[in-house]
């Protein structure tokens, strides 16, 4: 919306797409701290309060709402082997993840951790169909 006037100078720019590239940045850092509060308590709150980064997030995240694009033009590529190491990388984790949050469950952490590591790799199934559906 304010990206496109012509009127506006380079700051004014410079400063929406730094206010863009914050809210990324926080938000990818508060859930990564996260993570790691959820996994040790009181690993990361005895040092920092991370619900500092989530007002950060939140503040710019509606700002970049404001200030978006919707005439950008986004290219897409097929995902190569990479992706899928990334995506199987990433869906291992998650699974381990979950099954130590939910090991006191019994066999049924197990079944959740598969089916977590499943709905990942069905993801990347439907992302990849996404790029082969021929467009008129």
């Amino acid at each position: 919306m304010f990206l496109k006037d012509k009127k506006a100078g380079f700051w004014t720019h410079f400063y929406l797409l730094v206010i863009v590239e914050l809210f990324k940045v926080s938000l990818v850092t508060y859930l990564c701290l996260y993570l790691l509060e959820s996994m040790s308590a009181s690993f990361v709150s005895n040092y920092f309060n991370i619900n500092a980064i989530l007002a950060i997030a939140a503040v710019s995240g509606v700002i970049s709402v404001f200030v978006h694009n919707e005439e950008a033009q986004y290219t897409f590529q097929k995902p190569g082997i990479k992706e899928y190491c990334i995506g199987s990388i990433l869906a291992l984790t998650s699974a381990g993840i979950v099954y130590r949050q939910t090991r006191t469950v019994g066999h049924f952490s197990v079944l959740l951790a598969i089916v977590t590591v499943l709905i990942v790799f069905f993801s990347l199934t439907l992302l990849n169909g996404r790029y082969n559906e021929k467009r008129i």
